[in-house]
């Protein structure tokens, strides 16, 4: 079962500085996803928009090079972060392909917001 957005939020780390009011206002720009089996969350190249807390399940994070040959980067557990880097990039794009390896829920944290609220 879903906790709230803000209580999802209150327990992953990258979160712990910020006040009730602050919290709020992320989570209010906030989303869940939920992910089929081999559902595609982002891909390669892709406008990065969001990063994400895996709330359940697993999302394999991989490369694929031009021969379309797949080389698994990182498989995200339950309550991991995941693509807040790119928010600190010149180039906000998304590198590698985010994938559910199984029946997955995601919480999609808009990243302009974040850093809105992060100044």
């Amino acid at each position: 079962m879903l906790k709230n957005k803000q209580q999802n939020l209150e327990n992953n780390i990258l979160f712990a500085e910020f006040n009730t009011i602050e919290l709020a206002q992320i989570s209010e720009h906030s989303r869940y996803q939920v992910l089929a089996k081999d559902q595609l969350l982002f891909q390669q190249g892709q406008k990065a928009m969001d990063f994400f807390i895996n709330i359940d399940g697993k999302i394999k994070l991989a490369l694929l090079s031009m021969a379309g040959n797949e080389k698994v980067m990182s498989v995200v557990n339950k309550d991991q972060s995941f693509a807040e880097a790119i928010m600190f990039l010149d180039n906000k794009t998304y590198p590698l392909n985010a994938t559910a390896l199984v029946p997955s829920t995601v919480l999609c944290i808009n990243s302009q917001v974040y850093m809105e609220v992060l100044q």
